[in-house]
């Protein structure tokens, strides 16, 4: 069974300082999963860990449901990085 999740952005403890990351929560029973990051791997990385720790024990598929309804695009801008200009490393002229 396909199960849709809310994923919202939130801040855990890291070593030394808060590190921006998710919490995906599973919306028939409520179980959540975290994870540092806030791009892609890491939403999908929790919605795994809710599959591997169902509380009724029952082998769904959990979805993004943001995702499902195309709300959420699929790369965000902190997974490209910033946009950096282009650098020739060739020769320039004498």
């Amino acid at each position: 069974m396909s199960v849709p999740c809310a994923v919202e952005e939130i801040l855990l403890p890291g070593d030394f300082t808060m590190v921006d990351s998710v919490r995906v929560t599973c919306s028939r029973c409520g179980c959540e999963a975290e994870s540092f990051g806030t791009g892609k791997p890491s939403i999908t990385r929790c919605l795994a860990m809710l599959h591997e720790k169902c509380p009724s024990g029952e082998d769904n598929f959990y979805v993004d449901a943001a995702e499902k309804k195309g709300a959420r695009s699929s790369v965000s801008a902190k997974e490209t990085g910033p946009m950096l200009p282009k650098i020739s490393l060739g020769r320039g002229r004498r």
